[in-house]
């Protein structure tokens, strides 16, 4: 799932938006622009490996590690009864190296604050 959260921060002269990206077992991401005409918005990267809870806590950390690394997660695929979608980070059906690979990679990182 991706959800894109806008408010208006300023809007004289120009419309100025902050823009907070949230997409499944990534870390938030916050862009700030100045909208115009048709003008396109490149979003950057997000951290992936946020797998504590279903939308995670926007933190990488034992959490997450514990929750789809352990119990049977790690090696899992889609269908197995310990296979949690919410740590299946490249969305390929299976919990592999490559989310144990971002965990690690990521490990102690938080996203940017959200507005709520």
């Amino acid at each position: 799932a991706f959800q894109l959260s806008p408010s208006i921060v300023q809007s004289d002269p120009e419309p100025t938006f902050d823009f907070w990206v949230i997409v499944d077992n990534h870390l938030s991401v916050t862009v700030t622009a100045v909208l115009t005409n048709n003008q396109t918005i490149y979003l950057p990267m997000s951290r992936a490996g946020d797998g504590y809870g279903y939308y995670g806590d926007n933190t990488i950390n034992v959490d997450d590690y514990n929750a789809c690394m352990t119990g049977g997660t790690f090696g899992s695929a889609y269908g197995d009864p310990t296979y949690k979608e919410q740590c299946d980070a490249d969305g390929d059906g299976a919990i592999t190296i490559v989310e144990y690979n971002l965990i690690i990679g990521n490990f102690g990182r938080s996203g940017d604050p959200l507005p709520w």
